[in-house]
């Protein structure tokens, strides 16, 4: 992973009605992103580009607020996808306790089936940097988040997830969605320092760049 070039998020594509994102460089913000619409960054690889994949990126959540203990949903860190149908995700959801902590979580879609679902245990904490690698490769997916940019310590860990082998065109990062419930929750936080690994076999590669 070491040596490998963060992403320039200012040539990457994005919605963002109500600008509550803001990229600088290889980082992307949000400030109080709440469920009332759509926004994302994405990057366009090419139709049925992305097979495996090898990416890491940083994260901080600075702050957030949920109404309910039943939908503590927040922002989705990084996906890849074709459409609504068709995706790999992470995101976070707030501590049911409603403490200043919150969780990742990771899941497949395919065909609008969910395939699978990993809700990490963990708590990390709020105005905290975490390190998340989230890899596949023949069609076993992991996600790891680590407390040290060396990769060192491990906090959680999905282990080896069985997936579909399903090629995507996009990456997303920092996305929210308009959902008919728990509209009110919201987070401020950022990611940066994304990392791509161009991976290639005998069977499929991934141009990351």
């Amino acid at each position: 992973m070491f040596g490998w070039i963060p992403e320039d998020f200012s040539e990457w594509e994005g919605e963002d009605s109500d600008s509550k994102l803001t990229v600088v460089g290889n980082r992307v913000e949000w400030n109080h992103a709440d469920r009332t619409r759509v926004r994302f960054v994405s990057k366009n690889c090419g139709r049925e580009t992305i097979g495996d994949f090898d990416h890491a990126f940083d994260v901080n959540i600075t702050g957030a607020f949920t109404a309910s203990k039943d939908h503590r949903g927040l922002l989705r860190f990084w996906e890849c996808r074709n459409d609504w149908q068709s995706r790999i995700w992470s995101y976070a959801k707030r501590d049911s306790e409603g403490a200043d902590k919150w969780t990742i979580h990771f899941e497949q879609k395919n065909d609008d089936v969910g395939l699978w679902v990993f809700n990490g245990t963990h708590l990390f904490d709020f105005n905290a940097t975490y390190y998340v690698k989230i890899t596949r490769a023949a069609m076993m997916c992991r996600l790891q988040v680590y407390s040290d940019s060396s990769h060192v310590h491990l906090l959680e860990d999905s282990a080896g997830i069985q997936g579909v082998d399903k090629r995507y065109q996009y990456i997303w990062v920092c996305s929210t969605l308009c959902t008919p419930r728990n509209q009110e929750n919201w987070s401020t936080g950022y990611i940066e320092n994304l990392r791509m690994k161009p991976i290639k076999n005998s069977v499929r590669s991934i141009r990351a760049h």
